[in-house]
């Protein structure tokens, strides 16, 4: 364990050991680019904090935070890039992850999964929960609620009304935790206290309890022995098919051997062989197949012997 998590374990123990102080709430949203993340962000703490656009592109490069009082709690909301995009290099996704639980510190009591309303639903996003739990450790679902952005398109609906099989094995993976905003009403903190008590719901059934960097870091660590077992597997495959062709070449550089002695010995034999064995449906052919193999009697038929005799 380096001087680094060392600090950090410390800092968790100086503050409760992980649990939850009723007048704050620390926030991570995560989601594909686009998503509304930093829409959401603003939403909650009621003023621009994090620069949005209407794109689907992103505009949050690295991961920020922003904090406000709201509902009478001190609120800290931390925007991230999209984390899901598959453009980002391992080490990258890796040190915005790192930046970003460090952002929270002493670690988020909710992981806000923003899922845009209104647009195909990717398979990102499908495996966004599990993503979670790979990169934050298999506790961190117990953090986790969706929120969707744009259900002023739902017309009155209820998201329940559009929810097709993939969004609702996400909502099944996270304990069917899930809150709505309409993005035509930026204004209505009616729909923010309500996403906080419903957070607040999810933190007490926790145990008031928060995502700490311990967590974090065993998860890591799990990520890691994993990876070790995979690159372990793939080298004894690697190994065992290198083994396999090396295998074959002492067969054939065998055969070779003994064709050779044999055509130097026995060259009468070979020919009425070569005879036989070039004929598609003679017995010598198939009983040449059984004992020598398929393989070496193919090559006597199709190359060696017919072009020799």
């Amino acid at each position: 364990m380096n001087y680094f998590v060392i600090c950090l374990t410390l800092l968790e123990a100086l503050l409760s050991s992980g649990n939850h102080s009723s007048g704050e709430l620390r926030i991570v949203l995560l989601g594909k680019s686009g998503a509304g993340k930093s829409a959401t962000g603003n939403t909650i703490l009621g003023r621009e904090a994090f620069t949005e656009d209407l794109t689907f592109e992103s505009v949050t490069s690295s991961s920020s935070k922003e904090s406000g009082v709201v509902a009478g709690k001190n609120i800290t909301v931390v925007d991230t890039p999209g984390l899901f995009d598959t453009s980002k290099t391992a080490e990258e996704l890796k040190g915005e992850i790192e930046k970003c639980v460090n952002l929270s510190l002493p670690g988020p009591h909710a992981f806000l999964l923003v899922v845009r309303l209104g647009v195909r639903f990717t398979q990102e996003e499908s495996n966004a929960v599990r993503w979670i739990q790979e990169n934050f450790s298999q506790r961190a679902s117990r953090f986790t609620m969706v929120l969707f952005t744009h259900a002023d398109q739902l017309n009155g609906n209820p998201v329940t009304s559009v929810l097709n099989k993939g969004l609702q094995a996400l909502l099944d993976s996270c304990g069917g935790r899930y809150h709505a905003f309409n993005n035509a009403e930026k204004t209505d903190q009616t729909q923010v206290k309500e996403l906080l008590e419903k957070i607040g719901a999810m933190v007490k059934s926790n145990g008031g309890e928060y995502y700490t960097n311990r967590m974090y870091q065993e998860a890591q660590k799990k990520m890691r022995e994993e990876e070790e077992k995979r690159r372990q597997e793939e080298e004894r495959k690697r190994q065992e098919e290198e083994e396999e062709i090396r295998e074959d070449e002492r067969k054939k550089m065998d055969f070779e051997e003994k064709l050779e002695k044999m055509k130097s010995r026995c060259p009468s034999v070979l020919t009425f062989m070569g005879t036989f064995l070039g004929k598609p449906t003679s017995p010598v052919r198939e009983i040449a197949r059984i004992v020598l193999g398929y393989t070496i009697a193919q090559t006597l038929c199709d190359c060696t012997l017919c072009r020799v005799f």
